[in-house]
């Protein structure tokens, strides 16, 4: 596999990511996106993903759909994801934390 990252996403399966700092060049584009879709052949994949410094789209070739986001605005959702994902399991240590808090 020619791809940056193969990262296992919990029960949702694999996610392959590739990473450049801009797809504005044509030639940086096919070198990348046809790396991804090759992985995801590969690998029967339908989604995959590309982090760049600012390029955000949808990529849709052949079936598959490749996301295209900037890293930071990638970074701030698996971060909210993960922050919802730990009150959720700990409502009741975030409630009492809210409790100390107030009569201090």
């Amino acid at each position: 596999l020619e791809v940056d990252f193969l990262a296992k996403a919990g029960r949702k399966g694999i996610v392959l990511i590739q990473v450049t700092e801009s797809l504005d060049s044509q030639k940086t584009r096919q070198r990348e996106i046809g790396a991804l879709t090759r992985a995801m052949d590969e690998l029967k994949l339908k989604n995959g993903l590309v982090l760049t410094e600012d390029n955000e789209e949808e990529v849709k070739l052949k079936g598959k759909t490749i996301s295209v986001k900037p890293i930071y605005k990638w970074l701030l959702e698996e971060s909210f994801k993960a922050l919802k994902k730990y009150s959720r399991s700990n409502d009741l240590c975030l409630e009492e934390k809210r409790i100390k808090r107030g009569r201090s």
